[in-house]
Formats: C-alpha cells, sequence, structure tokens
C-alpha cells in the first residue's frame, strides 16, 4: 500500500503545478476504483523492469566474482580449503567496479521511474485510458 501513497504525493504534484492548493484528501484519491487498479498494474510493471534492468547490471558481476571464488575450491590442492575467501577476491577493481554499477544502477531506476510517473500523471489526468 506505500505505492499508492507514492503516486498519491505525484498526484498531489500535478495538482499543485497547475495552481491547485494541496489537500491532506487527495493522498487517499488513488485508493478510488478508477485510479487502484491501473496504479498497482504501472506500479507492477515499474518493479518488474527494474529488478530486470538490475539483474542485467550486477548478474555478470556476481557470476565472475562467484564463478572464481568456485573454481579456487575446485582446483586447490588441498582437500579442506584453509581460505574460504581469498585475500585477492576483494581487490580494489572488483569493489571500484560494484561502486560504479551502483551509481549506473541508481541512474538507470531513476529514469526509468520518471518514465512511470509520467505514465501515472497521464493515467490520473485521462482515467478512462487503459495502461
Amino acid at each position: 500500500l506505500l505505492f499508492a501513497f507514492n503516486y498519491a504525493l505525484f498526484y498531489i504534484a500535478l495538482v499543485v503545478v497547475r495552481g491547485g492548493r494541496p489537500k491532506s484528501n487527495l493522498l487517499f484519491s488513488v485508493f478510488q476504483k478508477k485510479y487502484f487498479g491501473s496504479i498497482l498494474v504501472i506500479n507492477l510493471i515499474n518493479s518488474i523492469i527494474n529488478w530486470l534492468l538490475n539483474s542485467l547490471i550486477f548478474l555478470p558481476m556476481f557470476l565472475i566474482s562467484g564463478v572464481s571464488a568456485y573454481t579456487q575450491l575446485l582446483f586447490n590442492s588441498s582437500t579442506v580449503p584453509t581460505d574460504v575467501m581469498p585475500g585477492d577476491f576483494l581487490d580494489i577493481s572488483f569493489v571500484l567496479s560494484m561502486v560504479g554499477m551502483i551509481f549506473v544502477s541508481a541512474l538507470i531506476m531513476s529514469i526509468v521511474g520518471g518514465l512511470f510517473q509520467f505514465a501515472a500523471w497521464t493515467k490520473f489526468d485521462y482515467p478512462d485510458l487503459s495502461v
């Protein structure tokens, strides 16, 4: 239900931009029958797209680091691994690339979230349009 209040803030911003005054009852306007189902679908699509994009961004890094650790455990000469996480596992290049990917992910999520914010505004303006 928190997503609905987030989209209600989008609606209040739309009212304020058009010269209206923000009122507390506008927070609950999203829960009307004509808005809630569509806004729920918009939020679900937004969440799915964010999950897919983050998977595309972070999955290769996790696979590379995981395969590296797995092969070191697999081809270790001793039967019992003495070091589960080797010292070169968290080297500076890995940390910097993860930080860079976090920034790229935040940027992409902001852009995608903005697109879905426009979709929500369109739905508030024209409730008869389908999602």
